[in-house]
């Protein structure tokens, strides 16, 4: 890479998986879909029978069109959300360089050099499973600026997230900067 930038010679750079971000916008297409569909179904249904809906097995109810007004409503706000958020993953760039990290998000660019790092955390979430699978463990990391917002990332904010962990925990060590582990447990 060797580009020169505000925080040195840049060594590498990490961005968002493309699957993740594919995934992302068609699981919202989707959330916007069966929610657009679900109302426009269940209000036709209302329309047809005038609100006097036969009791037979199998027709519709206003239990059944409240039941489908209360998961379609949501989902249309929700993939839009989804879709939102993917969209500002895919302006995320991480590039890591000789003196700090040089952030690029939707915002714009952002330094946080490796002197101003106040401590980092790394999250390891416990999730339990069931029928006899071992408990699968998720890592997230924050690094905690003395100026500025603290910068998070995971396994589907970033490709070769663990990658960028070592490599921020080798300047860490360097510079005795804390670096704390937290379990939570799900």
């Amino acid at each position: 890479m060797s580009q020169c930038s505000e925080v040195g010679t840049i060594k590498l750079v990490f961005k968002p998986g493309i699957a993740n971000l594919s995934a992302g916008v068609i699981l919202g297409l989707l959330l916007i879909g069966g929610g657009v569909f679900g109302l426009i179904m269940s209000t036709k249904a209302v329309i047809v029978y005038r609100g006097d809906f036969p009791h037979g097995y199998g027709e519709w109810s206003w239990f059944g069109v409240f039941l489908v007004w209360l998961v379609s409503i949501p989902a249309i706000p929700g993939g839009w959300y989804l879709i939102k958020w993917m969209r500002t993953l895919m302006s995320l760039k991480v590039e890591l360089g000789g003196l700090g990290l040089l952030l690029t998000e939707r915002d714009g660019p952002r330094t946080i050099l490796w002197d101003n790092i106040e401590m980092m955390e790394e999250h390891h979430s416990i999730e339990l499973r069931n029928y006899g699978l071992p408990p699968r463990v998720n890592k997230s990391f924050i690094v905690i600026s003395r100026e500025g917002e603290p910068f998070s990332f995971e396994e589907n904010s970033i490709k070769d997230y663990l990658l960028l962990a070592r490599m921020i925990q080798i300047e860490t060590e360097r510079r005795s900067i804390p670096w704390t582990i937290v379990n939570d447990r799900f």
